[in-house]
Order: structure tokens, then C-alpha cells, then sequence
């Protein structure tokens, strides 16, 4: 049976996957559900730009991002590469590994020489891809990120 290719685009429900993160356990999208998931997609551990994004994304104020937001990065890199590449960074959210490309995969992000976009998606509580940013540059992504949840913080604010 001949599967068709799902195109991943805003609007549409966000692909479910199972990871294993840094610190050797099991993440599953469908368990986030209620909170808001930024999935980012960078090549690989302990290079320039990957560290230099995630440099960005770590140093977000905490006061601005909502209480159910769930960052988290993934590469092909292997959990002990995550974790040792999160320890030294100090990185305070979940790296999870790929090594098979599965995930790359399910959200158009895997590149053609094997490693993954540096792409990243932001997902809704109600599992809906809200917002993709496909052209990230390291350097100044987390400022992307921050008026990103900026917005919601706002939302969140006048619901209340």
C-alpha cells in the first residue's frame, strides 16, 4: 500500500512521535497535549550555529515564557551526546535523539545529506502546528522564539 506524503504546513495537526531525551527516557508529543511545544530541529551537537542557537534559546527569559510552553531540540546525535552537549551549554530544556531520522522525517526536516533542517515548529495545546520558521538563522532565532511567546503570554493574559 503506497502512503501519501504528508505535507507539513501550519494549521495542520502535528505528526506524533516518540523520542528518547538526553537523559535516557521516553518523550511522546501526544503526552504535551494542553501546553504548547516548540520543537526545534538542528543538525548536530557541539557545532557553531547549532551552539550558538541553542546559546539563544537558553538564555530566554523565564519570565516570559508561559508556564505551558515545552521546549525542546532535536538532532540524530546520540542521548549521551545530547546530554553532554546540554550539561555544557547549560541548557534547561529536553534535547531528544533521532538517530534514525524517524522524526526529521515526519516533520520535512530532514536534509538530503542526512542531518537534520535547522527548522523549527511551534505546536498548539491542541496538537496543531501553529507557526514553522524554515529559514532559522542561529544567531538571531531565539528572538523569533521570544516574540513568539510573548504573544502567548499576552493571550494567556486577557483570557484570564
Amino acid at each position: 500500500m503506497i502512503q501519501e506524503p504528508v505535507l507539513i504546513k501550519a494549521g495542520a495537526p502535528a505528526p506524533d512521535f516518540e523520542g528518547i531525551t538526553d537523559e535516557g527516557k521516553k518523550w511522546r508529543l501526544r503526552e504535551q497535549a494542553g501546553k504548547y511545544v516548540v520543537l526545534l530541529f538542528y543538525p548536530k551537537d557541539f557545532t557553531p550555529g547549532c551552539t550558538s542557537e541553542l546559546k539563544g534559546i537558553k538564555n530566554l527569559d523565564p519570565m516570559v515564557i508561559p508556564q505551558n510552553v515545552e521546549i525542546v531540540g532535536v538532532s540524530r546525535d546520540k542521548p549521551s551526546s545530547h546530554r553532554k552537549f546540554r550539561e555544557r551549554l547549560g541548557f534547561p530544556y529536553t534535547l531528544i535523539s533521532d538517530e534514525s531520522g524517524e522524526i526529521c522525517r515526519k516533520y520535512e526536516a530532514l536534509a538530503f545529506w542526512g542531518l537534520p533542517k535547522r527548522k523549527t515548529f511551534i505546536i498548539s495545546p491542541e496538537g496543531y502546528i501553529i507557526r514553522i520558521y524554515n529559514k532559522v538563522k542561529p544567531a538571531t532565532h531565539y528572538k523569533e522564539i521570544l516574540a513568539f511567546l510573548r504573544n502567548i503570554k499576552a493571550i494567556e493574559q486577557i483570557e484570564k
